[in-house]
């Protein structure tokens, strides 16, 4: 006579099943995370090369005169916001606030990153020449809290070779 036996997982077999997915998972989710956190990076720094260029453009498109007056969200596409949170990332200002002789204020990760600010200044060699200076400044990194900040600090001053980049408009 011919016993019919069931199959099935032991009690130790489902255990160490159990045992090794918690290991992967222990190994997967912080790679998680930081996969997360360099895709947030990967965004701001995009944005706000962009933004430089649009507001380069946008100067030599529509000339000084009009410029100054324009509205940041005629230049750019980027958020603006007033908003605080933790996941912000964008220009801090209302979207109507002209761009001439303002601070925009960049976040990333929810704190301020950087800065731009534009100029005139006449230069030393010709008194009849104007220079438009636009100044993109980076937060100081002992100010930055966030792993975005403080990234976004390393890759854009290694960029820029200073925490300070002056580019000419004209």
């Amino acid at each position: 006579m011919m016993h019919k036996t069931k199959s099935a997982f032991t009690m130790i077999e489902l255990i160490f099943v159990i045992v090794v997915i918690g290991i992967l998972a222990s190994v997967a989710l912080p790679k998680l995370a930081l996969s997360r956190t360099d895709a947030s990076l990967s965004s701001c720094i995009y944005q706000y090369e962009q933004l430089l260029r649009e507001v380069r453009q946008s100067f030599l498109t529509t000339g000084f005169e009009k410029w100054q007056t324009t509205p940041i969200s005629k230049i750019t596409n980027i958020i603006t916001s007033s908003g605080r949170n933790a996941e912000s990332i964008g220009i801090e200002s209302h979207p109507s606030t002209p761009i001439h002789n303002r601070w925009i204020t960049y976040r990333c990760g929810g704190e301020r990153v950087a800065w731009l600010s534009t100029k005139f200044n006449n230069t030393k060699w010709n008194p009849n020449s104007t220079e438009y200076l636009l100044f993109s400044v980076i937060q100081d990194k002992s100010q930055l809290s966030s792993p975005e900040g403080k990234k976004f600090y390393d890759i854009m001053t290694k960029k820029y070779r200073s925490r300070v980049k002056k580019i000419n408009l004209n």
